[in-house]
């Protein structure tokens, strides 16, 4: 299991357990900042600790001498850094307060689909500029 599922699926466990304790508008309108809040600070340990978590997704796409070379490696980090960027302006944007619901997932959404583009577009422009 990659470290952003596991993180993921222990919000998701976290937020199961709170259900019947917590208002059901107050979980919803809190679980878009922790759950941005806790993808950024996985994100960005992965980065701080030279395993960007964008390496898992790679070795699942390449053989292993081109998953352990040094541009896998950097194409890896900076896409990383786009994502560490998306999800600290969604866990941003999901502190403000919204004039529903609706804009918050539509803006969240927006911002996770551009970092997606912006994966698929570099991993093809790092892959021409070998």
């Amino acid at each position: 299991m990659k470290v952003i599922e596991a993180a993921g699926l222990l919000f998701f466990l976290a937020a199961t357990i709170a259900l019947p304790f917590v208002d059901s508008q107050v979980l919803l309108r809190w679980s878009f900042i922790s759950g941005n809040l806790l993808l950024l600070l996985v994100a960005a340990h992965s980065l701080f600790v030279e395993k960007p978590f964008t390496l898992q997704f790679a070795r699942e796409h390449m053989p292993d001498e081109t998953y352990k070379s040094p541009q896998v490696f950097r194409s890896c980090r900076i896409i990383c850094w786009f994502w560490v960027i998306a999800f600290l302006i969604m866990t941003l944007a999901s502190a403000r307060r919204f004039p529903s619901t609706d804009t918050m997932w539509l803006f969240n959404l927006a911002i996770f689909l551009a970092a997606l583009n912006f994966t698929e577009w570099y991993k093809f422009f790092a892959y021409k500029a070998q």
